[in-house]
Parts: C-alpha cells; structure tokens; sequence
C-alpha cells in the first residue's frame, strides 16, 4: 500500500557528481543538479537515521546513489559522523566505481569499517581498488550492477577472475543479499538543500 510510511533512511545520495560518463548508467542523462550534498541536509539526515534508531528500525546506512559518493570532499567526516550515530553493531556500506579509493583514503577510512562495493563501471579499475581496501583489512567486494554493460564497454580483462574468486570475509551469498539490500524499494535521501 502506497504511500506506506518511512521508518528507515537505508541511502543517502551524498553527492550527485560522478568522474565517470558511462554510457549505460542514467547519470549523464540526469536531469537535476548534480551537486554535492551540503552539511545542513547531512546533518538532518543524521537526525531521522538517529531517530529511526531509536525506533529499532535502523539496521544500516548505505552512502550510495547515481553520483560517486568518494567525490564529497566530506566523505570521511560523513563516514565518521554515521558510524557515531548506528554504532558499531550496524554495517555502513558505500558504492563506488573505485577510481578515487587510495592508500590514503582506506586508511583514513578503516577506523569506522564501511563495507565497499566497487562497481565494474571501470572493470580494469575495479579490481585494483578491492585489493587496496582488502590491505588495509576493510571488507571490499564487486557490485555487479550493470556488469555486463561495463564487460562489453571494457572488452577482456585480466584481473576479473583472479579478482572474483579471491575468498572474501562473508562469500558470494552474502554479497547478493547485500545487493538486495541496497535494491530499489528503499527509501533513499538526495540532494543538497
């Protein structure tokens, strides 16, 4: 039954900006603003995440949409400011296309322990970021969203295999549920204002 009341925030879009133009994704053909978020909105968000918590029906946050979320220039502090208010019992997770994930971002990042799902927007780049994040012990896998558009855009790469079949914390199965929590029917926070 629609509309069926919100008792959870399960994404928020922090930044509607991408460095990439790929073309099966909706995001060059978007047509708001792409933007990132501003503190004010975040922090509001934060209010209803906490409240939603505070109503047992919080389980996680996912940092994820049509732009990159590695982009904000506050993404850690967002980070850091989510895992205060879920605590450590509840997963953070975030999507990204891989590019911007570095050394210094994953160690700037392991304190709060997100989840990292790197898309195979950039196939020959996915690979890469999972391996750096895995170094610095934080959970990475693949997101499979459009990965056969990215497969027939990139052509053969050689990582992929190697990259899938190296045993993660939690396995395929739980990647798949993952992905499903973050699907479609969730209710999702954009913008900037």
């Amino acid at each position: 039954m629609f509309p069926r009341p919100i008792t959870t925030i399960k994404q928020i879009e922090v930044t509607s900006k991408c460095n990439l133009a790929c073309k099966y994704c909706p995001h060059p053909k978007m047509k708001r603003k792409k933007e990132h978020m501003v503190w004010k909105t975040f922090e509001k968000t934060l209010d209803w995440v906490r409240y939603f918590m505070e109503q047992g029906t919080q389980r996680e946050v996912a940092i994820t949409g049509i732009g990159e979320a590695l982009m904000h220039p506050g993404f850690v502090e967002m980070v850091k400011r989510i895992r205060i208010v879920i605590g450590w019992s509840n997963p953070i997770t975030f999507s990204t296309n891989g590019i911007l994930l570095t050394d210094e971002l994953c160690i700037a990042l392991k304190p709060f322990e997100p989840r990292i799902f790197v898309s195979l927007h950039r196939p020959e780049k996915a690979g890469k970021a999972i391996e750096v994040a895995k170094k610095y012990g934080l959970y990475a896998t693949h997101n499979d969203a459009f990965a056969t558009d990215s497969m027939n855009w990139a052509g053969t790469v050689d990582w992929y295999v190697s990259t899938h079949s190296i045993p993660s914390r939690r396995g395929h199965n739980d990647l798949l549920h993952g992905l499903r929590e973050v699907g479609i029917n969730r209710e999702c926070v954009y913008g900037s204002s």
